[in-house]
């Protein structure tokens, strides 16, 4: 029981992200992503986030945006393992986990005035949602599946004509949450009639939980579902411990702060935006209400990494007409060299890639329809991948429309949908073979509301 809460903590302290973007990062923080995600050329108020050297382009004037989104996500494994058969009669057994976020809310600002431009955002810039696992995963369950044998082994020794354990059930349960809160200041700067530069800074603030019990083990022990606690206890009470339930309930938190860097060139129908994001150092330390699991590193006051990687994005727009503008973005995650729980980051092959890709077309005066595509290369490889928390590579499509009621509102709509690319993991459980399929379907949906003073 011991070794199987120790992979229920390990394998949870990872994000549950439910937005697109990299493995720690959100990219969608305003309801222009959902419509296009191709927002790293953007000349609107979004670019506080996507572009934020361009903001000195804009007219002269306040400008402010209110968005809101919900996200949903499915994550499923497929995970056969032979002794699974002793809880259910089925050696494949399907875990379902949910995630969401049902409000999602972020804001900007920005003052421009002559070359100059000040911004600032808060946002979801990292998580937002929750997973939650009504009846646990497979790498709960798979230590508890090998139970039957190791003691019917166990008893034989002793007493040959103990008759074999066949059959075990256990209770278990997650809940994890991660939310990563930033607030960004910066100005930029227009250097000549084409070139502007930004400079600013992000303070971020990271809140994880983790809720977990795993308990109330039984087996078929002389022909009768019993405790194992209790059986071992009249045995032998020093084994019985290692049937104990075990239970969690923590909360991390941390801060940090890292410095922002943009570059915009403007040249008649092209505009071109990069952005550098540089790495946030951040520690998170726990608030343990309960922590029976024995795990030192979930004791009250304990500490463990949790970084923000360094971004790099760029993007390109470009006016087909008055009435059609198509746009490209590259990003660029330097996960590899973000400091993670369990040295995680070290399992990648490679930082976060992402190719986007999008068009959008003025209707009318006051009508504007939009899309775009994301292709995601996690870098990911089997010792990173937990059944807890799992991305893997996929595409992302967004859609939407924006709608000038007059001169000053503009209310966007969107919606993103994403579908990853089925991962299959084989492990061994005492010499004896494990594989999970993970599969993962994301939806994010947005309204907001662009306003110029």
């Amino acid at each position: 029981m011991k070794r199987l809460i120790t992979t229920m903590l390990l394998t949870g302290s990872v994000t549950v992200n439910v937005f697109a973007g990299g493995l720690l990062t959100n990219t969608n923080q305003h309801i222009r992503f959902l419509r296009n995600p191709a927002r790293d050329a953007s000349l609107q108020i979004d670019a506080v986030y996507s572009n934020p050297a361009g903001l000195s382009f804009l007219a002269d004037g306040w400008q402010a945006s209110f968005n809101w989104q919900a996200a949903f996500q499915d994550r499923n494994i497929s995970t056969t393992f032979a002794p699974f058969a002793g809880f259910g009669g089925n050696a494949t057994k399907e875990f379902e986990g949910k995630a969401k976020s049902l409000f999602i809310p972020s804001a900007f600002v920005v003052y421009k005035h002559d070359k100059w431009a000040f911004s600032g955002s808060i946002a979801i810039t990292g998580g937002g949602g929750k997973a939650k696992y009504d009846n646990g995963l497979g790498s709960f369950e798979s230590q508890a599946a090998i139970m039957p044998a190791t003691l019917t082994t166990a008893m034989q020794a002793v007493n040959p004509a103990f008759p074999a354990i066949t059959q075990y059930s256990i209770e278990s349960n997650f809940t994890g949450s991660q939310v990563t809160v930033g607030g960004q200041l910066g100005a930029s700067y227009r250097i000549c009639d084409n070139l502007s530069t930004f400079a600013g800074l992000r303070l971020s603030y990271v809140s994880n939980t983790y809720e977990g019990y795993l308990g109330n083990l039984q087996a078929n022990i002389m022909g009768t579902m019993q405790s194992v606690r209790t059986f071992l206890e009249s045995v032998n009470p020093t084994f019985a411990a290692l049937a104990a339930d075990r239970s969690l309930d923590v909360e991390q938190t941390g801060t940090g702060i890292a410095p922002l860097l943009g570059v915009d060139y403007k040249c008649g129908k092209f505009n071109i935006g990069l952005k550098y994001e540089f790495k946030t150092d951040i520690t998170l330390e726990n608030k343990s209400a309960v922590n029976t699991s024995g795990i030192t590193a979930y004791d009250d006051g304990a500490k463990t990494p949790g970084d923000i990687p360094a971004l790099l994005t760029g993007g390109v727009s470009y006016a087909v007409c008055d009435k059609v503008t198509v746009s490209a973005g590259y990003h660029q995650f330097f996960d590899k060299d973000a400091d993670m729980a369990g040295d995680k980051q070290k399992a990648l092959s490679h930082g976060t890639s992402e190719i986007l890709a999008g068009v959008e077309w003025n209707v009318t005066q006051k009508l504007q329809l939009s899309a775009g595509a994301q292709r995601s290369d996690y870098g990911i490889r089997d010792n990173y991948l937990s059944d807890v928390s799992f991305n893997m590579d996929s595409w992302s499509v967004g859609f939407g429309f924006g709608y000038d009621i007059n001169s000053h509102f503009t209310v966007n709509a969107g919606c993103l949908l994403t579908n990853y690319e089925d991962y299959t993991k084989t492990t061994t459980v005492s010499t004896l073979a494990y594989t999970d399929i993970y599969s993962r379907t994301s939806k994010a949906f947005g309204i907001g509301i662009d306003y110029k003073f």
